[in-house]
Protein backbone atom coordinates (compact mmCIF):
# COMPACT_ATOMS: atom_id res chain seq x y z
CA UNK A 1 0.00 0.00 0.00
CA UNK A 2 1.34 3.41 -0.94
CA UNK A 3 0.49 6.50 1.05
CA UNK A 4 -0.21 9.67 -0.94
CA UNK A 5 2.08 12.63 -0.69
CA UNK A 6 0.46 15.46 1.26
CA UNK A 7 -1.03 18.17 -0.91
CA UNK A 8 0.81 21.49 -0.91
CA UNK A 9 -2.55 23.30 -0.74
CA UNK A 10 -3.29 24.59 2.74
CA UNK A 11 -6.46 26.60 3.25
CA UNK A 12 -6.25 28.50 6.51
CA UNK A 13 -8.97 27.94 9.08
CA UNK A 14 -9.74 31.67 8.92
CA UNK A 15 -10.25 31.49 5.16
CA UNK A 16 -12.49 28.41 5.45
CA UNK A 17 -14.65 30.24 7.97
CA UNK A 18 -14.77 33.38 5.86
CA UNK A 19 -15.53 31.48 2.66
CA UNK A 20 -18.16 29.08 3.98
CA UNK A 21 -19.86 30.68 7.00
CA UNK A 22 -22.47 32.36 4.77
CA UNK A 23 -23.61 28.90 3.63
CA UNK A 24 -24.80 28.08 7.15
CA UNK A 25 -28.51 28.01 7.92
CA UNK A 26 -30.14 30.35 10.40
CA UNK A 27 -30.62 27.43 12.79
CA UNK A 28 -26.96 26.55 12.63
CA UNK A 29 -25.93 30.15 13.31
CA UNK A 30 -28.20 30.19 16.36
CA UNK A 31 -26.84 26.91 17.68
CA UNK A 32 -24.95 27.19 20.96
CA UNK A 33 -23.27 24.40 22.88
CA UNK A 34 -23.50 24.30 26.65
CA UNK A 35 -21.39 21.84 28.58
CA UNK A 36 -20.54 21.34 32.23
CA UNK A 37 -17.37 19.36 31.55
CA UNK A 38 -14.67 19.06 28.90
CA UNK A 39 -15.70 16.07 26.75
CA UNK A 40 -12.21 15.66 25.27
CA UNK A 41 -10.57 15.60 28.69
CA UNK A 42 -13.15 13.17 30.02
CA UNK A 43 -12.70 10.84 27.05
CA UNK A 44 -8.92 10.85 27.39
CA UNK A 45 -9.10 9.96 31.09
CA UNK A 46 -11.56 7.17 30.38
CA UNK A 47 -9.35 5.68 27.69
CA UNK A 48 -6.33 5.86 29.99
CA UNK A 49 -8.21 3.99 32.67
CA UNK A 50 -9.51 1.36 30.27
CA UNK A 51 -6.00 0.69 28.94
CA UNK A 52 -4.47 0.91 32.41
CA UNK A 53 -1.81 3.23 31.02
CA UNK A 54 -2.06 6.06 33.56
CA UNK A 55 1.18 5.87 35.57
CA UNK A 56 0.39 8.88 37.76
CA UNK A 57 -1.94 9.01 40.75
CA UNK A 58 -5.15 7.33 39.60
CA UNK A 59 -8.01 9.71 38.98
CA UNK A 60 -11.33 8.82 40.56
CA UNK A 61 -13.69 9.93 37.82
CA UNK A 62 -16.85 11.56 39.19
CA UNK A 63 -17.73 14.00 36.40
CA UNK A 64 -19.77 12.27 33.70
CA UNK A 65 -23.02 10.42 34.24
CA UNK A 66 -21.52 7.22 32.87
CA UNK A 67 -22.19 3.73 34.22
CA UNK A 68 -19.06 1.80 35.06
CA UNK A 69 -18.46 -1.12 32.68
CA UNK A 70 -19.25 -3.57 35.49
CA UNK A 71 -22.90 -2.62 34.95
CA UNK A 72 -22.83 -3.60 31.25
CA UNK A 73 -24.82 -6.86 30.91
CA UNK A 74 -22.75 -8.02 27.89
CA UNK A 75 -19.41 -9.57 28.77
CA UNK A 76 -18.41 -10.80 25.32
CA UNK A 77 -19.54 -11.20 21.71
CA UNK A 78 -18.39 -14.07 19.50
CA UNK A 79 -18.25 -13.31 15.77
CA UNK A 80 -18.40 -15.90 12.99
CA UNK A 81 -17.32 -14.10 9.83
CA UNK A 82 -17.78 -15.28 6.26
CA UNK A 83 -14.61 -15.73 4.24
CA UNK A 84 -16.47 -14.83 1.06
CA UNK A 85 -19.91 -14.43 -0.54
CA UNK A 86 -20.31 -18.04 -1.68
CA UNK A 87 -18.07 -20.27 0.38
CA UNK A 88 -18.27 -23.40 2.47
CA UNK A 89 -14.99 -22.62 4.20
CA UNK A 90 -14.99 -22.44 7.99
CA UNK A 91 -15.87 -19.11 9.51
CA UNK A 92 -13.24 -16.63 10.62
CA UNK A 93 -13.65 -16.25 14.37
CA UNK A 94 -13.32 -13.01 16.32
CA UNK A 95 -14.21 -11.93 19.82
CA UNK A 96 -15.19 -8.67 21.50
CA UNK A 97 -14.78 -8.62 25.28
CA UNK A 98 -13.23 -6.56 28.07
CA UNK A 99 -9.78 -6.84 26.48
CA UNK A 100 -10.36 -7.56 22.77
CA UNK A 101 -9.84 -6.04 20.35
CA UNK A 102 -7.24 -4.20 22.32
CA UNK A 103 -8.02 -0.89 20.57
CA UNK A 104 -11.79 -1.13 21.13
CA UNK A 105 -12.70 -3.49 23.97
CA UNK A 106 -16.16 -3.36 25.53
CA UNK A 107 -15.20 -0.83 28.28
CA UNK A 108 -14.42 1.67 25.48
CA UNK A 109 -16.77 0.78 22.63
CA UNK A 110 -19.89 0.29 24.81
CA UNK A 111 -19.27 3.45 26.83
CA UNK A 112 -20.16 7.02 25.91
CA UNK A 113 -17.51 7.90 23.36
CA UNK A 114 -16.09 10.65 21.20
CA UNK A 115 -18.82 12.25 19.09
CA UNK A 116 -16.61 12.29 16.00
CA UNK A 117 -16.17 8.51 16.20
CA UNK A 118 -13.83 6.09 17.92
CA UNK A 119 -10.20 6.94 17.18
CA UNK A 120 -9.05 3.63 15.59
CA UNK A 121 -11.95 3.75 13.12
CA UNK A 122 -11.29 7.39 12.29
CA UNK A 123 -7.65 6.56 11.53
CA UNK A 124 -8.70 3.63 9.35
CA UNK A 125 -11.27 5.67 7.40
CA UNK A 126 -8.89 8.58 6.87
CA UNK A 127 -6.46 6.13 5.36
CA UNK A 128 -9.14 4.89 2.96
CA UNK A 129 -10.10 8.44 1.94
CA UNK A 130 -6.47 9.45 1.43
CA UNK A 131 -5.71 6.44 -0.76
CA UNK A 132 -8.94 6.28 -2.78
CA UNK A 133 -10.10 9.89 -3.02
CA UNK A 134 -7.40 12.11 -1.59
CA UNK A 135 -8.56 15.75 -1.40
CA UNK A 136 -5.99 18.12 -2.92
CA UNK A 137 -5.92 20.30 0.19
CA UNK A 138 -4.82 19.48 3.73
CA UNK A 139 -7.54 20.98 5.90
CA UNK A 140 -10.11 18.19 5.63
CA UNK A 141 -11.53 15.86 8.22
CA UNK A 142 -14.32 13.35 8.65
CA UNK A 143 -17.20 12.67 11.02
CA UNK A 144 -19.00 9.39 11.64
CA UNK A 145 -22.80 9.35 11.49
CA UNK A 146 -25.70 6.94 11.96
CA UNK A 147 -26.12 5.98 8.30
CA UNK A 148 -26.49 8.22 5.27
CA UNK A 149 -29.99 9.36 6.24
CA UNK A 150 -28.52 10.79 9.44
CA UNK A 151 -25.66 12.36 7.47
CA UNK A 152 -28.08 14.05 5.07
CA UNK A 153 -30.44 15.24 7.78
CA UNK A 154 -27.64 16.91 9.74
CA UNK A 155 -26.04 18.31 6.62
CA UNK A 156 -29.14 19.94 5.17
CA UNK A 157 -30.31 21.20 8.56
CA UNK A 158 -26.91 22.85 8.92
CA UNK A 159 -26.72 24.33 5.43
CA UNK A 160 -30.28 25.07 4.26
CA UNK A 161 -33.25 27.19 5.28
CA UNK A 162 -36.07 29.06 3.54
CA UNK A 163 -33.54 31.24 1.67
CA UNK A 164 -31.72 28.27 0.10
CA UNK A 165 -32.01 26.78 -3.37
CA UNK A 166 -30.67 23.25 -3.90
CA UNK A 167 -29.99 21.74 -7.33
CA UNK A 168 -30.94 18.04 -7.49
CA UNK A 169 -30.85 15.45 -10.27
CA UNK A 170 -34.39 15.27 -11.67
CA UNK A 171 -34.77 11.68 -10.42
CA UNK A 172 -33.26 10.95 -7.04
CA UNK A 173 -33.46 9.13 -3.73
CA UNK A 174 -36.76 10.66 -2.66
CA UNK A 175 -36.19 10.93 1.15
CA UNK A 176 -33.46 13.50 0.53
CA UNK A 177 -36.16 15.81 -0.83
CA UNK A 178 -37.95 15.54 2.49
CA UNK A 179 -34.78 16.56 4.32
CA UNK A 180 -34.27 19.57 2.08
CA UNK A 181 -37.84 20.87 1.95
CA UNK A 182 -38.36 20.39 5.71
CA UNK A 183 -35.86 23.20 6.23
CA UNK A 184 -37.89 25.51 3.99
CA UNK A 185 -35.40 25.22 1.12
CA UNK A 186 -36.44 24.82 -2.52
CA UNK A 187 -35.36 21.98 -4.85
CA UNK A 188 -34.64 22.65 -8.53
CA UNK A 189 -34.39 19.61 -10.84
CA UNK A 190 -31.46 19.07 -13.19
CA UNK A 191 -31.93 17.29 -16.49
CA UNK A 192 -30.28 13.88 -16.78
CA UNK A 193 -28.83 12.25 -19.88
CA UNK A 194 -30.04 8.64 -20.25
CA UNK A 195 -27.34 7.31 -22.54
CA UNK A 196 -25.02 4.32 -22.84
CA UNK A 197 -22.20 6.72 -23.71
CA UNK A 198 -20.16 6.84 -20.46
CA UNK A 199 -18.71 10.26 -21.27
CA UNK A 200 -22.12 11.91 -21.34
CA UNK A 201 -24.18 10.12 -18.67
CA UNK A 202 -25.84 11.74 -15.71
CA UNK A 203 -26.27 15.48 -15.19
CA UNK A 204 -26.68 17.36 -18.46
CA UNK A 205 -23.85 19.85 -17.95
CA UNK A 206 -24.90 21.99 -20.89
CA UNK A 207 -28.37 22.35 -19.35
CA UNK A 208 -26.82 23.15 -15.96
CA UNK A 209 -24.55 25.80 -17.44
CA UNK A 210 -27.41 27.44 -19.33
CA UNK A 211 -29.59 27.38 -16.20
CA UNK A 212 -26.91 29.13 -14.15
CA UNK A 213 -25.99 31.65 -16.84
CA UNK A 214 -29.62 32.69 -17.27
CA UNK A 215 -30.84 32.33 -13.70
CA UNK A 216 -32.22 35.86 -13.40
CA UNK A 217 -34.42 35.42 -16.46
CA UNK A 218 -35.13 31.69 -16.23
CA UNK A 219 -37.99 29.66 -14.73
CA UNK A 220 -36.56 29.89 -11.20
CA UNK A 221 -35.79 33.61 -11.14
CA UNK A 222 -38.08 33.97 -8.11
CA UNK A 223 -35.62 31.83 -6.11
CA UNK A 224 -32.18 32.74 -4.81
CA UNK A 225 -29.26 31.45 -6.81
CA UNK A 226 -28.41 27.87 -5.83
CA UNK A 227 -25.95 27.39 -2.99
CA UNK A 228 -25.82 23.56 -3.11
CA UNK A 229 -25.82 20.87 -5.77
CA UNK A 230 -26.77 17.41 -4.44
CA UNK A 231 -25.70 14.49 -6.60
CA UNK A 232 -25.49 10.70 -6.42
CA UNK A 233 -22.57 10.81 -8.81
CA UNK A 234 -21.79 7.11 -9.31
CA UNK A 235 -24.37 4.40 -10.01
CA UNK A 236 -27.06 7.02 -9.47
CA UNK A 237 -30.24 6.06 -7.64
CA UNK A 238 -32.60 5.38 -9.39
CA UNK A 239 -31.05 5.51 -12.87
CA UNK A 240 -27.71 3.70 -12.46
CA UNK A 241 -25.97 6.54 -14.36
CA UNK A 242 -22.42 7.68 -13.58
CA UNK A 243 -20.98 11.15 -14.21
CA UNK A 244 -17.71 11.00 -16.14
CA UNK A 245 -14.57 12.62 -14.73
CA UNK A 246 -14.61 15.15 -17.56
CA UNK A 247 -18.13 16.24 -16.64
CA UNK A 248 -17.28 16.24 -12.93
CA UNK A 249 -14.51 18.70 -13.73
CA UNK A 250 -16.93 20.87 -15.74
CA UNK A 251 -19.47 20.83 -12.90
CA UNK A 252 -16.77 21.71 -10.36
CA UNK A 253 -15.69 24.72 -12.43
CA UNK A 254 -19.31 25.88 -12.51
CA UNK A 255 -19.43 25.46 -8.72
CA UNK A 256 -16.41 27.73 -8.44
CA UNK A 257 -17.79 30.29 -10.86
CA UNK A 258 -21.26 30.46 -9.30
CA UNK A 259 -20.11 29.70 -5.75
CA UNK A 260 -22.14 26.68 -4.71
CA UNK A 261 -21.26 23.61 -2.67
CA UNK A 262 -21.32 20.09 -4.10
CA UNK A 263 -22.81 17.42 -1.85
CA UNK A 264 -21.69 14.08 -3.27
CA UNK A 265 -23.69 11.14 -1.94
CA UNK A 266 -21.70 8.05 -2.90
CA UNK A 267 -22.91 4.69 -1.55
CA UNK A 268 -22.13 2.78 -4.75
CA UNK A 269 -18.70 3.63 -6.20
CA UNK A 270 -17.03 0.54 -4.71
CA UNK A 271 -19.50 -1.55 -6.74
CA UNK A 272 -18.17 -0.53 -10.15
CA UNK A 273 -18.73 -2.52 -13.33
CA UNK A 274 -16.89 -2.98 -16.62
CA UNK A 275 -18.59 -2.12 -19.90
CA UNK A 276 -21.43 -4.54 -20.53
CA UNK A 277 -21.18 -6.84 -23.56
CA UNK A 278 -24.16 -9.10 -24.07
CA UNK A 279 -23.49 -12.77 -23.47
CA UNK A 280 -19.81 -12.30 -22.57
CA UNK A 281 -20.11 -12.10 -18.75
CA UNK A 282 -17.11 -9.80 -18.60
CA UNK A 283 -15.99 -9.73 -14.98
CA UNK A 284 -12.49 -8.43 -14.21
CA UNK A 285 -12.67 -9.11 -10.48
CA UNK A 286 -10.98 -12.17 -9.02
CA UNK A 287 -9.63 -13.43 -5.72
CA UNK A 288 -6.04 -12.48 -6.58
CA UNK A 289 -6.76 -8.87 -7.54
CA UNK A 290 -4.62 -6.47 -5.57
CA UNK A 291 -6.04 -3.52 -3.68
CA UNK A 292 -3.99 -1.14 -5.80
CA UNK A 293 -5.34 -2.57 -9.07
CA UNK A 294 -8.91 -2.38 -7.77
CA UNK A 295 -8.58 1.28 -6.78
CA UNK A 296 -6.58 2.53 -9.75
CA UNK A 297 -8.24 0.56 -12.55
CA UNK A 298 -11.86 0.17 -11.50
CA UNK A 299 -13.01 2.96 -9.17
CA UNK A 300 -14.35 6.31 -10.37
CA UNK A 301 -12.68 9.17 -8.54
CA UNK A 302 -14.76 11.39 -6.30
CA UNK A 303 -15.59 15.06 -6.87
CA UNK A 304 -13.47 15.66 -3.78
CA UNK A 305 -10.29 14.76 -5.70
CA UNK A 306 -10.91 17.89 -7.80
CA UNK A 307 -11.66 20.09 -4.81
CA UNK A 308 -8.99 22.78 -4.45
CA UNK A 309 -11.38 25.09 -2.57
CA UNK A 310 -12.91 22.80 0.09
CA UNK A 311 -16.42 23.14 -1.43
CA UNK A 312 -17.18 19.41 -1.85
CA UNK A 313 -18.89 17.45 0.92
CA UNK A 314 -18.67 13.69 0.44
CA UNK A 315 -21.04 11.17 2.05
CA UNK A 316 -20.05 7.50 2.37
CA UNK A 317 -21.88 4.64 4.08
CA UNK A 318 -21.37 1.03 5.09
CA UNK A 319 -25.03 0.17 4.52
CA UNK A 320 -24.41 -1.23 1.03
CA UNK A 321 -20.97 -2.68 1.75
CA UNK A 322 -21.35 -4.20 5.23
CA UNK A 323 -24.83 -4.18 6.81
CA UNK A 324 -27.50 -1.43 6.80
CA UNK A 325 -28.77 -2.35 10.27
CA UNK A 326 -25.53 -1.16 11.87
CA UNK A 327 -26.38 2.43 10.80
CA UNK A 328 -22.81 3.53 10.20
CA UNK A 329 -21.62 6.17 7.74
CA UNK A 330 -19.20 9.08 7.50
CA UNK A 331 -18.92 12.57 6.05
CA UNK A 332 -15.76 14.06 4.50
CA UNK A 333 -15.47 17.84 4.21
CA UNK A 334 -13.32 20.83 5.07
CA UNK A 335 -12.59 21.40 8.75
CA UNK A 336 -15.06 24.27 9.09
CA UNK A 337 -18.02 22.28 7.77
CA UNK A 338 -17.06 19.24 9.85
CA UNK A 339 -16.93 21.42 12.97
CA UNK A 340 -20.52 22.60 12.38
CA UNK A 341 -21.73 19.03 11.87
CA UNK A 342 -19.77 17.88 14.93
CA UNK A 343 -21.45 20.53 17.07
CA UNK A 344 -24.85 19.43 15.78
CA UNK A 345 -24.08 15.80 16.60
CA UNK A 346 -23.01 16.87 20.09
CA UNK A 347 -26.55 18.02 20.88
CA UNK A 348 -28.47 15.36 18.92
CA UNK A 349 -27.24 11.82 18.30
CA UNK A 350 -23.74 12.07 19.77
CA UNK A 351 -21.52 9.29 18.41
CA UNK A 352 -22.85 6.43 16.28
CA UNK A 353 -23.43 3.19 18.17
CA UNK A 354 -20.23 2.02 19.80
CA UNK A 355 -21.40 -1.57 19.35
CA UNK A 356 -21.74 -0.97 15.59
CA UNK A 357 -18.29 0.58 15.44
CA UNK A 358 -16.81 -2.33 17.40
CA UNK A 359 -18.53 -4.94 15.21
CA UNK A 360 -17.30 -3.27 12.04
CA UNK A 361 -13.76 -2.80 13.34
CA UNK A 362 -13.46 -6.32 14.75
CA UNK A 363 -14.80 -7.86 11.55
CA UNK A 364 -12.38 -5.98 9.30
CA UNK A 365 -9.47 -6.77 11.60
CA UNK A 366 -10.36 -10.47 11.58
CA UNK A 367 -10.69 -10.46 7.78
CA UNK A 368 -7.26 -8.89 7.49
CA UNK A 369 -5.60 -11.71 9.40
CA UNK A 370 -6.60 -14.19 6.71
CA UNK A 371 -5.40 -12.54 3.51
CA UNK A 372 -2.18 -13.53 1.71
CA UNK A 373 0.89 -11.49 2.58
CA UNK A 374 1.41 -10.47 -1.05
CA UNK A 375 -1.62 -8.17 -0.81
CA UNK A 376 0.13 -6.03 1.77
CA UNK A 377 2.70 -3.42 0.84
CA UNK A 378 5.88 -3.19 2.87
CA UNK A 379 5.53 0.59 2.95
CA UNK A 380 5.68 2.05 6.44
CA UNK A 381 5.25 5.73 5.61
CA UNK A 382 2.14 7.27 7.11
CA UNK A 383 2.91 10.64 5.60
CA UNK A 384 -0.49 12.25 5.25
CA UNK A 385 -1.04 14.97 7.88
CA UNK A 386 -4.63 13.81 8.45
CA UNK A 387 -3.48 10.29 9.31
CA UNK A 388 -1.42 10.21 12.49
CA UNK A 389 0.08 6.85 13.28
CA UNK A 390 -2.38 5.05 15.58
CA UNK A 391 -0.77 4.40 18.94
CA UNK A 392 -2.36 0.95 19.29
CA UNK A 393 -1.74 -0.31 15.75
CA UNK A 394 1.53 -1.12 14.04
CA UNK A 395 2.06 -0.09 10.44
CA UNK A 396 1.75 -3.71 9.42
CA UNK A 397 -1.58 -4.18 11.22
CA UNK A 398 -3.09 -1.04 9.71
CA UNK A 399 -1.78 -2.08 6.29
CA UNK A 400 -3.39 -5.52 6.59
CA UNK A 401 -6.71 -4.08 7.78
CA UNK A 402 -6.78 -1.75 4.81
CA UNK A 403 -6.10 -4.59 2.37
CA UNK A 404 -8.45 -6.97 4.17
CA UNK A 405 -11.31 -4.51 3.76
CA UNK A 406 -10.58 -3.98 0.08
CA UNK A 407 -10.43 -7.70 -0.57
CA UNK A 408 -14.00 -7.85 0.75
CA UNK A 409 -14.94 -5.00 -1.61
CA UNK A 410 -13.40 -6.88 -4.55
CA UNK A 411 -15.59 -9.89 -3.70
CA UNK A 412 -18.66 -7.65 -3.57
CA UNK A 413 -17.79 -6.05 -6.92
CA UNK A 414 -17.28 -9.49 -8.44
CA UNK A 415 -20.66 -10.72 -7.19
CA UNK A 416 -22.58 -7.61 -8.26
CA UNK A 417 -20.92 -7.60 -11.69
CA UNK A 418 -22.03 -11.17 -12.25
CA UNK A 419 -25.56 -10.32 -11.13
CA UNK A 420 -25.70 -7.31 -13.42
CA UNK A 421 -24.48 -9.34 -16.39
CA UNK A 422 -26.94 -12.18 -15.85
CA UNK A 423 -29.85 -9.77 -15.38
CA UNK A 424 -29.04 -7.75 -18.50
CA UNK A 425 -28.52 -10.91 -20.56
CA UNK A 426 -31.96 -12.17 -19.53
CA UNK A 427 -33.74 -8.85 -20.05
CA UNK A 428 -32.23 -8.38 -23.51
CA UNK A 429 -33.27 -11.90 -24.49
CA UNK A 430 -36.95 -11.24 -23.79
CA UNK A 431 -39.38 -10.82 -26.66
CA UNK A 432 -40.39 -7.41 -25.34
CA UNK A 433 -36.82 -6.13 -25.59
CA UNK A 434 -36.25 -7.62 -29.02
CA UNK A 435 -39.44 -5.95 -30.27
CA UNK A 436 -38.28 -2.58 -28.92
CA UNK A 437 -40.85 -2.27 -26.15
CA UNK A 438 -38.17 -1.14 -23.69
CA UNK A 439 -34.56 -0.03 -23.61
CA UNK A 440 -31.81 -0.39 -21.03
CA UNK A 441 -28.88 1.81 -20.11
CA UNK A 442 -26.42 -0.69 -18.58
CA UNK A 443 -25.29 0.62 -15.18
CA UNK A 444 -21.58 1.13 -14.62
CA UNK A 445 -21.91 0.96 -10.83
CA UNK A 446 -24.37 0.40 -8.01
CA UNK A 447 -27.34 -1.89 -7.57
CA UNK A 448 -29.98 -0.44 -9.89
CA UNK A 449 -30.99 -0.97 -13.51
CA UNK A 450 -33.36 1.46 -15.19
CA UNK A 451 -35.75 -0.04 -17.73
CA UNK A 452 -36.88 2.70 -20.09
CA UNK A 453 -40.35 2.01 -21.52
CA UNK A 454 -40.76 2.83 -25.21
CA UNK A 455 -44.10 4.56 -24.82
CA UNK A 456 -44.39 5.11 -28.59
CA UNK A 457 -44.38 1.39 -29.35
CA UNK A 458 -48.20 1.20 -29.26
CA UNK A 459 -49.51 4.67 -30.03
CA UNK A 460 -53.12 3.57 -29.78
CA UNK A 461 -52.62 2.35 -26.23
CA UNK A 462 -50.68 5.46 -25.27
CA UNK A 463 -53.45 7.65 -26.66
CA UNK A 464 -55.88 5.88 -24.35
CA UNK A 465 -53.80 7.21 -21.46
CA UNK A 466 -53.78 10.73 -22.97
CA UNK A 467 -49.96 10.59 -22.92
CA UNK A 468 -50.13 10.57 -19.12
CA UNK A 469 -46.95 8.65 -18.34
CA UNK A 470 -47.45 8.32 -14.54
CA UNK A 471 -50.90 6.77 -15.16
CA UNK A 472 -49.43 4.55 -17.86
CA UNK A 473 -46.76 3.32 -15.45
CA UNK A 474 -49.36 2.72 -12.78
CA UNK A 475 -51.26 0.41 -15.13
CA UNK A 476 -48.06 -1.35 -16.20
CA UNK A 477 -47.17 -1.80 -12.53
CA UNK A 478 -50.45 -3.64 -11.89
CA UNK A 479 -49.68 -6.04 -14.73
CA UNK A 480 -46.14 -6.63 -13.42
CA UNK A 481 -47.44 -7.38 -9.93
CA UNK A 482 -49.93 -9.83 -11.45
CA UNK A 483 -46.90 -11.51 -13.04
CA UNK A 484 -45.20 -11.74 -9.67
CA UNK A 485 -42.59 -8.99 -9.77
CA UNK A 486 -42.40 -5.56 -8.09
CA UNK A 487 -40.35 -2.57 -9.24
CA UNK A 488 -40.17 1.15 -8.50
CA UNK A 489 -41.83 3.56 -10.92
CA UNK A 490 -39.67 6.36 -12.26
CA UNK A 491 -42.59 8.76 -11.84
CA UNK A 492 -42.38 8.17 -8.07
CA UNK A 493 -38.78 9.40 -7.89
CA UNK A 494 -39.19 12.79 -9.61
CA UNK A 495 -38.00 15.98 -7.98
CA UNK A 496 -40.72 17.72 -10.00
CA UNK A 497 -43.46 15.71 -11.69
CA UNK A 498 -44.15 18.64 -14.01
CA UNK A 499 -40.49 18.95 -15.06
CA UNK A 500 -40.09 15.21 -15.72
CA UNK A 501 -43.62 14.30 -16.84
CA UNK A 502 -42.59 13.44 -20.40
CA UNK A 503 -39.52 11.35 -19.61
CA UNK A 504 -40.25 9.59 -16.31
CA UNK A 505 -41.23 6.48 -18.30
CA UNK A 506 -38.85 4.02 -16.65
CA UNK A 507 -38.81 1.33 -14.00
CA UNK A 508 -36.11 0.86 -11.37
CA UNK A 509 -35.08 -2.65 -10.49
CA UNK A 510 -32.44 -3.71 -7.99
CA UNK A 511 -30.04 -6.62 -8.35
CA UNK A 512 -29.10 -6.57 -4.67
CA UNK A 513 -31.92 -8.15 -2.68
CA UNK A 514 -32.57 -11.36 -4.67
CA UNK A 515 -31.15 -14.44 -3.00
CA UNK A 516 -29.29 -15.61 -6.10
CA UNK A 517 -28.89 -15.20 -9.85
CA UNK A 518 -31.63 -17.72 -10.61
CA UNK A 519 -34.13 -15.46 -8.89
CA UNK A 520 -32.91 -12.49 -10.93
CA UNK A 521 -33.26 -14.53 -14.12
CA UNK A 522 -36.84 -15.45 -13.26
CA UNK A 523 -37.67 -11.86 -12.27
CA UNK A 524 -36.24 -10.54 -15.55
CA UNK A 525 -38.35 -12.97 -17.55
CA UNK A 526 -41.45 -11.84 -15.67
CA UNK A 527 -40.59 -8.20 -16.37
CA UNK A 528 -40.23 -8.89 -20.09
CA UNK A 529 -43.49 -10.83 -20.24
CA UNK A 530 -45.34 -8.19 -18.22
CA UNK A 531 -44.21 -5.38 -20.54
CA UNK A 532 -45.15 -7.45 -23.58
CA UNK A 533 -48.57 -8.13 -22.09
CA UNK A 534 -49.03 -4.43 -21.36
CA UNK A 535 -48.33 -3.31 -24.93
CA UNK A 536 -50.50 -6.05 -26.39
CA UNK A 537 -53.43 -4.78 -24.33
CA UNK A 538 -55.41 -2.41 -26.50
CA UNK A 539 -58.63 -1.38 -24.83
CA UNK A 540 -60.29 1.69 -23.42
CA UNK A 541 -59.14 2.48 -19.93
CA UNK A 542 -61.45 4.36 -17.61
CA UNK A 543 -60.02 6.74 -15.05
CA UNK A 544 -61.89 4.85 -12.35
CA UNK A 545 -59.40 2.02 -12.62
CA UNK A 546 -56.76 4.30 -11.22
Amino acid sequence: MSYPTPSPIVISEEKLQSQYSHFLSKRCKNRKLYSFWDPADLSAKRNDRASNSDKSVPVIELTGGMPNEIFFPIRSIELNINRGIHTTSPFINARIDNKLPRELPIPISFQYSQTQGLAPILDFLKLIVANCNNPPYQNWDLLLANGSSDSMFKLFDTLTDETTTVLVEEFTFSPVLSNITATGASCVPLQLNFTSNPSNQGINVTYLQHLLENWQSGPYKHLNRPSILYTISTGQNPTGLTISMENRARIYKLAQKYNFLIVEDDPYSYMSYPTYVKGKNINPYHSRMSTQEFIQSHLVKSFITLDTDGRVIRLETFSKLFAPGLRLSFIVANNFIIKQLFDYSEITTKAPSGASQALFYSTVKAMSEHIPNNYCSTSTSLAHPNIPLPSDLSHGELNKMYNGWFQWLVRLAQEYTSRRNVTLDTLTNTTAYKLGMFYITPPSAGMFISIKINSSYNNKLIDEFNNDIPTLLSHLNKILIQNGVKLVLGSNMCVSKEFSKNHCDFLRMTIAYSKDENELIEASKRIGYGIEQFFNTSRNISNKEF
